[in-house]
């Protein structure tokens, strides 16, 4: 085949490559806007390998992936922590810098451009320092920082709405060596349990589970009006020698109407965070939406796609047991 008969093969070859191209970008991007909060940083690490592997396999300048890691993070509305926002102002730096260096080599002889590539590494480097910096912190916040002490005779109380209302207190009483007092109540916001206060302190239980902020957002309250009943709950519950787990209660896969309330709140008070994973998994494993509306239904959480059914409750159970190991040890499980 002489070299005018392979120029159609190379620029349909060429054409393809470029379709794949942008099915790969289009495809990233958005399965990078369905990544729960939980799996942020390694949506971060996705596109930060992205662009190591774009400055050190074309001359392109890698900003493309920098800028969409930027624009999927402020899309996603997560925890406005300060490791975020030094994450997204060193990004936002590297990316002009790196512009810069790049117009300023277009100018310079071939020896300067290695200086680039050396630019280029140190770069990642420190794009990866930033990322596991922002990581490690991330993680952190969702943890209580020291393990409490272990009272068998002091009951975990379950205060929530109807997602704690459906049952899963119940499967937690099976699995812990301690009472479970269910406060579930279908509906309720958080003014409901600020009305409560007085109640759960005279139980004097030494945990509180709070699921509470999902109806605040459905029936139009601010971001502010739930922070700040919440917080009330959980100064109060600590002045009381009482301990919280706070349950991170999703509001849209895309994008967090609540600018990630929870995870704040358990950054500020060094509090155990369940993560959203276990509310977001009743929506995944259920009947109307995929995965679980391809499998049988023995596989299902939930049977409308939100309330956890029989199985759901188990994970929802299993999750806050987790949560009350982490605070007080394999003691509290039986």
């Amino acid at each position: 085949m002489n070299e005018t008969e392979q120029q159609p093969e190379l620029r349909q070859q060429s054409r393809w490559q470029r379709i794949a191209k942008i099915v790969f970008n289009i495809v990233a991007v958005f399965v990078s806007l369905m990544t729960f909060p939980s799996g942020l940083p390694w949506m971060i690490l996705f596109w930060l390998g992205v662009f190591l592997y774009v400055t050190t396999h074309s001359k392109n300048t890698g900003t493309g992936p920098l800028l969409i890691c930027i624009a999927i993070v402020v899309i996603k509305r997560p925890d406005r922590s300060p490791a975020l926002f030094v994450m997204l102002a060193v990004l936002l730096v590297v990316s002009i810098g790196i512009v810069i260096c790049w117009l300023r080599t277009q100018r310079t002889t071939s020896k300067d451009s290695v200086f680039s590539w050396k630019i280029y590494a140190a770069v990642s480097i420190a794009m990866f320092a930033t990322w596991c910096y922002f990581a490690l912190l991330y993680h952190h916040h969702a943890s209580a920082g020291v393990s409490n002490r272990y009272d068998p005779n002091r009951a975990i109380v379950c205060l929530g709405d109807s997602l704690t209302a459906y049952g899963y207190p119940k499967v937690l009483a099976e699995k812990i060596n301690v009472p479970v007092v269910d406060m579930g109540q279908d509906g309720i916001k958080t003014d409901h349990g600020l009305k409560r206060l007085d109640e759960i302190v005279a139980l004097q239980p030494q945990t509180v589970v709070l699921e509470l902020g999902g109806h605040d957002f459905n029936q139009g309250e601010s971001r502010e009006h739930a922070k700040r009943n919440l917080e009330k709950m959980i100064t109060t519950f600590r002045a009381n020698d009482i301990d919280v787990i706070i349950i991170e209660v999703p509001r849209g896969f895309i994008t967090d109407g609540f600018d990630g309330l929870e995870r704040e709140l358990a950054r500020k008070f060094d509090l155990e965070l369940v993560s959203d994973w276990t509310i977001r998994s009743f929506v995944l494993m259920s009947p109307i939406c995929p995965p679980g509306m391809f499998l049988s239904k023995n596989w299902h959480r939930s049977k409308d796609g939100l309330h956890p059914n029989k199985r759901g409750n188990q994970v929802f159970a299993n999750s806050v047991a987790a949560a009350l190991r982490n605070l007080y040890g394999e003691q509290i499980l039986k």
